[in-house]
């Protein structure tokens, strides 16, 4: 049994009065900052409009294609938007990123879709959606933040992965204390997050699944498969895209390039 749900026109109304209150008042107590945060929230809406779109659009066309195009698009934003906090140049890390969020996590989402046709006897493209937006909320921190570490470990060691080399090392082996510090970085507090997620995620995505027809009982297991599926795909994403990146940052004489900007 599904519920529908509606929006009125009285509601909507009465919620963007509260909105527009709540910013008249931040417009009067905080003036220097409120046109900053006017820029971010319009920014917001327009995300979620294009977001909404295009959800409706798998929703309507129930496409491979278009799912798979949602899911690059995902990984691409989110990698752009790591390489503006972090300042690393779009041209060595916005690919690298965009590769090693996109892949693990399409192959994930396919096999946890799976795992649910075998459950239900039908295998649907929707499906992908939610898993994929799941695996993306964890995923994306633990890579950017195993990537940026990466980096400036290089940057401020270069003078170790040097004596590593001269030493007759090659280089993977002397990137590989790089990697340990970009794995170590990654997962830090990556578990305590795990259970803070899981117990905000867990109420809106079984409930999502429920409403859908599926058991209550297989859909609460299907998260708890999902919430493990973090690990593994965390891992992967950040050991993809170092190793997509590691032509890109090193030239031929083995010199780490500039990666940051400024």
């Amino acid at each position: 049994m599904t519920d529908n749900f509606g929006i009125t026109s009285w509601g909507l109304a009465l919620v963007l009065l509260l909105a527009a209150a709540a910013l008249a008042a931040l417009w009067r107590l905080c003036p220097k900052s409120f046109n900053r945060w006017l820029a971010s929230l319009c920014s917001m809406l327009v995300q979620m409009g294009v977001m909404g779109a295009w959800l409706v659009w798998i929703w309507q066309t129930r496409s491979w294609i278009v799912a798979a195009l949602w899911l690059l698009f995902m990984a691409a934003a989110g990698a752009v938007s790591e390489c503006r906090r972090t300042r690393l140049r779009l041209s060595i890390a916005a690919l690298p990123l965009t590769g090693g969020l996109f892949l693990p996590l399409a192959v994930s989402a396919l096999f946890l879709s799976l795992i649910v046709a075998a459950g239900k006897g039908t295998f649907a493209v929707t499906w992908v959606v939610p898993v994929a937006g799941l695996l993306l909320l964890e995923v994306q921190k633990v890579c950017c933040r195993g990537v940026e570490s990466y980096y400036q470990a290089l940057r401020d060691k270069e003078q170790l992965y040097q004596l590593l080399t001269g030493n007759g090392a090659s280089h993977r082996e002397a990137v590989m204390p790089f990697v340990r510090m970009a794995l170590e970085s990654g997962f830090e507090g990556f578990f305590a997050r795990l259970q803070r997620v899981g117990l905000l995620a867990a109420p809106a995505f079984v409930y999502g699944l429920v409403t859908g027809g599926t058991a209550p009982l297989a859909a609460a297991g299907l998260f708890v498969i999902a919430a493990l599926m973090w690990i593994p795909v965390s891992l992967l994403s950040v050991v993809l895209t170092l190793w997509l990146a590691d032509r890109l940052s090193f030239d031929a004489q083995s010199c780490l390039r500039s990666v940051f900007k400024g």
